[in-house]
């Protein structure tokens, strides 16, 4: 409990917060030895793993390495860069570079590999060249693993940056390193704990970061140009996903209007059951044209002939 008094007690004090060896000097110092960091380890992983990922080429031997290069410990490389290259911040570089690129390679090609098989084999059937098939459907798919692979390995660097105050005069690590050497543990504690806020903050941002790039992929993404003329439509409300056009140059929706106009029969007016007024249901028979039907004042011709038999004496 003292030494945390001790530690609110030296970041409490004024004369701390301004000069050349101020904390907001060494925490701009620490911010951009990390993010140097990652993105150089970025320029490195995120090529190389895209290309494993799409082609399946060297998978192993990268999965290899990348599994012995995360269990050599940090402060021994450190150690021997700062024997070769002296004092400065190439050796805390190199370090740190050894630590950053195995987490950022093994998110980046487990994310294209994941990939769905079928909607890369539907991209190539319709088409699309290699880069657009890692531009339209792996990187996609691939989105939310780099971002964790990336977030994960800022975290990484960032608390393992402290090392670097053992061959440069930079960063946090400046505060633990002098407060262990001159036995001022308030200082120490204080240095961990600019450290552990920092790693907050950044792991905070890049929660934000995460969310603003899932809903991004829920509102979906503008398709590639399928056939020879047209570009894609944009989404519709914001929800789905624009399609393609159909054809050279015509929209998807003219086309179909074609085809419903083209297939819809005539209708022509059906003569063959017509009734006929004043006419019984002896019209309704196919012999009605032939055989017209009696009227209400005519006799049928059987019935006169009957009627004159019977009248005649024997």
């Amino acid at each position: 409990m003292n030494l945390l008094m001790d530690a609110l007690g030296w970041l409490a004090e004024p004369t701390h917060w301004v000069g050349a060896a101020s904390i907001p000097v060494r925490l701009l110092q620490h911010l951009g030895l990390t993010f140097g960091v990652v993105a150089l380890a970025a320029l490195i992983a995120l090529p190389l793993g895209i290309m494993i990922g799409h082609t399946g080429r060297f998978r192993f031997l990268i999965v290899a390495t990348s599994g012995a290069a995360r269990a050599i410990p940090t402060l021994g490389v450190l150690t021997l860069a700062g024997l070769w290259f002296g004092i400065g911040l190439a050796a805390p570089v190199l370090a740190l570079l050894v630590l950053a690129i195995p987490p950022m390679l093994t998110a980046t090609y487990t994310g294209i590999d994941s990939a769905d098989p079928r909607a890369v084999d539907a991209a190539r059937a319709i088409g699309l060249k290699e880069w657009q098939i890692i531009r339209f459907v792996e990187l996609p798919a691939a989105r939310t693993l780099i971002l964790g692979g990336l977030r994960s390995t800022t975290l990484q660097v960032l608390a393992t940056a402290t090392l670097a105050a053992y061959t440069a005069d930079a960063g946090l690590g400046r505060y633990l390193y002098i407060g262990l050497k001159t036995r001022d543990y308030g200082q120490m504690i204080a240095g961990a704990i600019l450290v552990v806020a920092l790693a907050l903050v950044l792991d905070g941002l890049w929660v934000l970061v995460s969310r603003a790039a899932s809903r991004r992929a829920g509102d979906g993404e503008v398709s590639p140009p399928v056939g020879g003329g047209g570009t894609a439509s944009p989404p519709v409300g914001g929800g789905g996903t624009a399609s393609p056009p159909v054809g050279g140059g015509g929209t998807a929706s003219s086309a179909a209007e074609a085809r419903s106009e083209a297939a819809e029969p005539t209708l022509r007016p059906d003569t063959t059951h017509a009734s006929v007024p004043g006419a019984g249901p002896s019209s309704l028979s196919p012999n009605a044209d032939h055989e017209p039907a009696p009227t209400s004042g005519s006799v049928p011709t059987g019935v006169t002939h009957a009627t004159n038999a019977t009248a005649r004496p024997a």
